[in-house]
């Protein structure tokens, strides 16, 4: 079909304070600049998984609405990509803006636009747009949002597609510092300045693919790169801008990146392209897979079904459940971004021989966070996360006016592995 018309709103707090909450404040800077991913979006790239409608996107109307004293230092990121950028300066003591009403109005005032809009893309994970995520499917309109790990369930389940933000993060968070403001104009270091520093980089990116017997994570090879030499990260990656852009300068045929998420280095001469390595594959298939409780008794998978409709909770069997448990304690008090977390203990699950992909492991330490633990600066046990996702799990079917009856929560108990002592 020919592109989808689509209209794009963004609130800009919402998404770049989740981002520098869960990822870094480098992140959260990169994702001020649209630039980044904003091709991403026209590729449909966000849709490839979905069954609604893939292809290219014709981005007709792009909004950002913010904060002036937040979104100042990159207005001009997206007012020279076509953005208009709408104030919403806070109305409040605590600092409430009132983005969220102001887009509201806009969209539905889009939703009667003479151009009949195909797709929006509602870029906040705040429910209070549940309401208008309903409106738009009742206009038979493709609904597509950013979510982070606090995004509820019953805002989810209204859409049709649900950029996760390990997803989106992927796509432009390569970390790093980034002390340059888009607003003041100054150029970067010409990469000429750097000609012995970008030849130590290139042999010490050879080395390291030489002494692997598989493509490396883009974030691992950067990190090493960031740490030997502190100017790489004052100079905006000798001045290529990034450490893709940097590889590619070095138009060397043993040195070759991989967009297969999350992102490998390789040597074509020595390992096998990552789109096609086993790891990689796993990896997908893991995040991708599709739930089965066949081997799950019946009372217990009925119950996995009716949290899963209302809390969204992860359609997973109790070993399964142990598994990410196991996974995310061995993650837990690392000082990493929730990215990490996720992303490294999907990896353990899949060593441990559980296809388990990246979402669970979001869901439970999104749940986890609600109960009172982060759990990336908490030091953890897997029997005292079980119980307090547990805790977790009944406060949500509570708060969703799902009743929970005695034998419910005996099912949750023996799904999730918790003693009933534990509970009381």
């Amino acid at each position: 079909m020919d592109r989808v018309k689509a209209a794009l709103f963004i609130d800009f707090d919402n998404v770049f304070l989740s981002l520098k909450k869960d990822y870094s404040d480098a992140v959260a800077k990169r994702f001020a600049n649209p630039s980044r991913w904003l091709p991403w979006l026209e590729r449909g790239e966000h849709a490839a998984e979905s069954e609604t409608v893939s292809g290219g996107r014709s981005l007709l109307i792009r909004r950002c609405y913010g904060s002036p004293d937040l979104v100042r230092p990159f207005r001009a990121y997206f007012t020279r990509l076509g953005f208009q950028v709408v104030d919403c300066p806070p109305l409040t003591k605590s600092g409430k803006n009132s983005a969220d009403i102001v887009m509201t109005l806009d969209i539905a005032d889009a939703i009667e636009h003479t151009t009949r809009f195909d797709e929006f893309l509602i870029f906040s994970s705040d429910a209070d747009f549940t309401p208008v995520a309903l409106r738009l499917r009742a206009h038979d309109r493709i609904t597509s949002i950013l979510a982070n790990q606090q995004t509820a369930a019953a805002f989810r389940s209204c859409c049709d597609i649900v950029i996760d933000m390990d997803e989106f993060e992927a796509v432009f968070g390569e970390t790093r510092e980034q002390n340059a403001t888009p607003a003041n104009g100054t150029p970067q270091s010409s990469q000429d300045d750097f000609g012995e520093v970008r030849t130590q980089v290139k042999a010490e990116i050879r080395r390291a693919l030489a002494e692997s017997n598989a493509a490396l994570p883009l974030t691992e090879v950067a990190k090493r790169i960031r740490e030997r030499w502190s100017v790489v990260g004052e100079s905006e990656w000798l001045g290529a801008g990034g450490f893709k852009k940097l590889l590619l300068t070095f138009e060397d045929h043993h040195l070759r990146f991989s967009s297969v998420p999350p992102g490998f280095v390789y040597d074509p001469a020595r390992h096998a392209e990552p789109a096609d390595s086993g790891d990689a594959h796993t990896a997908r298939s893991a995040d991708h897979a599709s739930p089965n409780l066949a081997d799950v008794p019946e009372p217990l998978a009925d119950l996995v079904g009716r949290l899963y409709e209302v809390v969204g909770l992860p359609r997973l069997g109790p070993d399964q459940y142990q598994v990410v448990f196991e996974a995310l304690a061995g993650q837990s008090g690392r000082q990493s971004t929730l990215g990490d977390i996720t992303k490294n203990a999907r990896d353990h699950a899949i060593d441990a021989g559980a296809s388990v992909g990246r979402q669970p492991f979001a869901f439970v330490t999104r749940a986890l966070h609600l109960v009172g633990l982060a759990i990336s600066e908490t030091p953890t046990a897997p029997d005292q996360i079980a119980r307090l996702f547990r805790r977790s799990v009944e406060q949500q079917a509570h708060d969703a006016q799902l009743e929970m009856e005695a034998d419910d929560l005996r099912l949750l108990d023996e799904l999730l592995g918790v003693t009933a002592s534990a509970t009381e």
